[in-house]
Parts: structure tokens; sequence; C-alpha cells
């Protein structure tokens, strides 16, 4: 089922919250990256809909519309989205699950801690910032408003995949504005990985573009109060690894995982 929640401004087709309430008992709450929407997850959600799972896949604010409404919103809104939708998921189901891709991995530890779940999947989620000029995002984004793109490596690397993806890809520009609220996130994400004590699943790629290839071992090493974690690197995928080559079995693992006493 598709969701619409926003009046007033256009989401894309494709880029719609989407859930499907089909178990009482559990379910699995899966956030997008930044620029990303639903779409990016919904392939993956119904891997976990196909074993009884219920699912809700939500979009976070200023994404999935246009650059405008994305380059107006905060980090603060971004999370509390995502906050108001699983809070409205976990009324309805006993026993949630929490899977995060890139900046929804960062955002889904905040909800583990704040709010709770029975376990938390990080995928593609980068610890260190990708680019060391970010710490100065503030200032420039006040001299600078945009920045031309570079040529840049396919986030997804199955070219039938991609047909798939629902973003902001098309602007030929980066806005300094949204790069300073990621920014924030990462001081946040930082805080709330030593915080959160619930199992942790991380995935990454060996080929990640963005994501640093030291980002799922320091996870792991600063995620101190969580008692259970697994670590697994992928060999063929690119970012976006919940649509790539391997989605099949990266789901076979994080379903055992979740499932595992």
């Amino acid at each position: 089922m598709l969701k619409k929640r926003v009046e007033g401004i256009k989401i894309k087709s494709g880029a719609e919250t989407y859930y499907n309430y089909i178990s009482k008992d559990i379910g699995v709450f899966l956030i997008h990256g930044f620029t990303g929407s639903p779409a990016e997850m919904i392939p993956f959600a119904k891997r976990f809909e196909s074993k009884g799972f219920s699912v809700y896949c939500p979009r976070l604010a200023g994404h999935g519309t246009d650059i405008k409404d994305f380059v107006n919103t905060t980090v603060d809104q971004w999370y509390q989205s995502a906050f108001d939708q699983y809070l409205e998921f976990k009324s309805k189901v006993k026993k949630t699950y929490i899977v995060g891709l890139s900046l929804g991995g960062q955002i889904a530890t905040y909800l583990s801690y704040i709010v709770g779940c029975e376990k938390l999947a990080l995928f593609s989620t980068p610890y260190d910032l990708p680019d060391p000029k970010m710490k100065y995002a503030r200032a420039i984004s006040i001299l600078i408003k945009k920045i031309k793109k570079k040529e840049e490596k396919p986030s997804v690397f199955l070219e039938k995949a991609r047909t798939q993806m629902v973003n902001y890809s098309d602007s030929p520009y980066h806005y300094t504005k949204p790069i300073y609220q990621l920014y924030k996130s990462f001081k946040f994400f930082h805080y709330y990985i030593r915080k959160t004590n619930v199992p942790i699943f991380i995935a990454q790629s060996e080929l990640d573009p963005v994501s640093s290839f030291k980002s799922p071992q320091k996870i792991f090493n600063k995620s101190k109060s969580s008692k259970i974690k697994q670590m697994k690197y992928l060999k063929k995928s690119s970012h976006v690894i919940t649509l790539d080559y391997e989605a099949d079995e990266l789901f076979s693992m994080t379903h055992d995982f979740f499932l595992t006493n």
C-alpha cells in the first residue's frame, strides 16, 4: 500500500510512504537514505512481506518531492518524520525490527535507542564523513548555495535496478544547505551508536563509493552497549545494497539475524 502524507506538496510517483500490515506480531521498519526515497527500500521490504512480516517504508521529510522542498528541510525534520511514522507502526505491531540505509541507518540507530526495537540492521551506513570538507558546510552554505556535481560512480551497479530509484540524482548540483544538515546527522549518530543496546547487524559493500571501507568496523567497535553484533562485507554491490547484485543474499542474512535468538 502507498501512502501520501503531505498536503500541498507533490510526491513523485514511486516515492510515497509504503506499508503493509499483514501481521500484528512482527514487522520491519525500513528507512531510506539521503536524497533517496522509499523506492530504494520497497523491493527489500517485499521480501519480508513474503515471510509474513508487516512492513513500513517511511518517506523522510523533503525527500521524494522536489529540490526546493528538499533544500528547505532540516535534519530535525528528517528525524521527526521517521519518529512519527515509526510510532504509528510500533503501535500496531508487537515486535519491531529496524533497517536503515546510509542516512537511514543513522536515523534507525536513534529510533532504536529513543523508542526501542528488537534488533537493528545498518546498511551502507557511514561513520566517517564522506568528504572532510563537510565539517565546513555551515560556513560554505552561507556563501555558496549549490555546487556543480562531478562525475560519480553509480549508487547501484545493477543496471536494471537503477530504474527503480526515485531520488534527486537528476539534479546537476549538490546543495550545500542539506549537506550541512547531513553533517549534523553524523554528530547524532556518533552519540546514539554508543547508547543503543539492541543487537546490530552491519552490512556494506567493499566497493561502496560513499561510505568508508572502515565504517562497518568503526560502528562495530563504537556500539559498546550492544552485546550482540554481526558484520558482513558484500563483494559486488555499490552503495544502495538493497537493490544491487547481492540483495537476495543480504536479505537472507538479515532475516536470519532478526529471527535468531
